[in-house]
């Protein structure tokens, strides 16, 4: 009789208190954790994103490092050679002005033997018309230095005064080819938008009329002259291309008349100042 009372109280108690998967009796309900508690223990559990990106960054190869490391440095360099480059690509451009020439040499201003005659050479105003490309070379010094050949027709003479009195306008008519040294200095204060230059170089021309009034004397003047050009200039950059101001000045070298001339050693001196544009090719946006 104690037998049966035990086996049903056996299991009345499994029935109201039954066991888990393990065959552990469940805890009492002052055991159990509450969602929140078992929230808060599994956050503290997990790792925090700060941690698991450095623990992303610690299984990373160092292999890949080096290769990421050397993609950007060929990206670098390539950017550099892009801009050197755009740098040194072909530049074409014209430019017009203004001749304020006279003559220069022994002869140039004379008195006669008697001293009752004195010539003397002033200025007289010409017109210049010049086409140019320009290729740079080298980029020393943030100075860009390349060579500038020139096409030019160029109008310049003189006029002369005897006794301060009588004028008379002689003026010399010239296609010319001269080549020229380049170097170009931009102002980084200015984003490389403003920029000065200067030249240097020779120049031959070749006569192509030479006229006193109306009277036409080219077969009495050399049909060559040669000559040195230096001057200084100023470039502003727009959208497209640059606009140019430039003073010079020319100076001659050989003698205006010819050899069988009594009075040969007479040559060009001549300022000019010249307002142009210039674009580099292939034709682009400046940045």
């Amino acid at each position: 009789m104690y037998l049966t009372k035990f086996l049903r109280l056996a299991v009345l108690l499994a029935t109201l208190y039954p066991a888990d998967a393990n065959g552990q009796a469940p805890a009492s309900p002052s055991q159990q954790e509450s969602p929140d508690t078992a929230r808060q223990d599994d956050c503290a559990r997990s790792p925090s994103r700060s941690q698991r990106s450095d623990e992303r960054s610690n299984d990373e190869n160092p292999n890949d490092r080096r290769v990421i490391h050397n993609s950007r440095s060929r990206v670098e360099r390539g950017s550099e050679a892009a801009n050197s480059k755009q740098r040194r690509r072909l530049v074409v451009g014209g430019k017009v002005g203004l001749n304020i020439a006279t003559l220069g040499g022994p002869d140039a201003d004379r008195s006669s033997p008697d001293g009752q005659t004195r010539v003397e050479s002033t200025y007289s105003l010409g017109v210049v018309i010049d086409a140019f490309a320009r290729l740079p070379i080298i980029e020393p010094w943030t100075i860009q230095f390349g060579v500038q050949p020139e096409f030019t027709f160029s109008s310049k003479g003189t006029g002369v005064e005897v006794n301060g009195t009588e004028r008379s306008d002689f003026d010399y008519s010239y296609l010319e080819l001269a080549v020229l040294a380049h170097g170009r200095r931009a102002f980084s204060s200015t984003r490389n938008r403003v920029s000065i230059h200067g030249i240097v170089g020779p120049s031959v021309g070749c006569l192509l009329e030479a006229r006193q009034g109306e009277r036409v004397f080219t077969d009495e003047a050399k049909r060559i002259d040669m000559g040195l050009h230096g001057g200084v200039g100023l470039s502003v950059s727009l959208p497209y291309g640059a606009v140019v101001l430039e003073a010079r000045y020319y100076y001659g070298l050989t003698g205006l008349n010819k050899e069988s001339a009594s009075t040969n050693d007479i040559r060009h001196r001549t300022i000019s100042i010249l307002l142009g544009y210039e674009m580099a090719l292939p034709f682009a946006r400046a940045q």
